[in-house]
């Protein structure tokens, strides 16, 4: 994904995922936000997340965001925010990382948690 992300767009961006997921048939995913340029506000994303405009994908898709080390304070409370709203996914930093937890078939959606580890 790239392009600007902040308070005007997120619900925007929301919809437009939430039109894409039924398409995607899948059983792990990759998200690399990495080339998103900003993020909206705390209180937008937990907007977006409580009124039910979030995007989302089944259950049993493995799911992983990829983004910078810069953003995890951001990554912790999204991560929060989501899973408070019943949509799973783990945060990573680094793409091996990422790559590496999505192969390994005994590790679920709250297991590897980047965010959750001291920086």
């Amino acid at each position: 994904m790239a392009g600007e992300l902040c308070d005007a767009n997120a619900k925007q961006l929301a919809a437009r995922l939430g039109q894409l997921m039924p398409q995607i048939r899948v059983e792990k995913l990759l998200v690399d936000v990495r080339q998103l340029v900003g993020r909206p506000s705390e209180a937008e994303t937990f907007f977006v997340y409580h009124q039910g405009l979030a995007w989302s994908w089944p259950p049993s898709v493995k799911a992983a965001l990829l983004d910078l080390e810069e953003r995890r304070d951001f990554a912790r409370f999204h991560e929060t925010a989501a899973l408070n709203a019943g949509q799973r996914f783990t945060y990573f930093f680094d793409y091996d990382k990422a790559m590496a937890w999505l192969a390994d078939s005994g590790s679920s959606n709250l297991q590897g948690h980047e965010t959750s580890r001291n920086p």
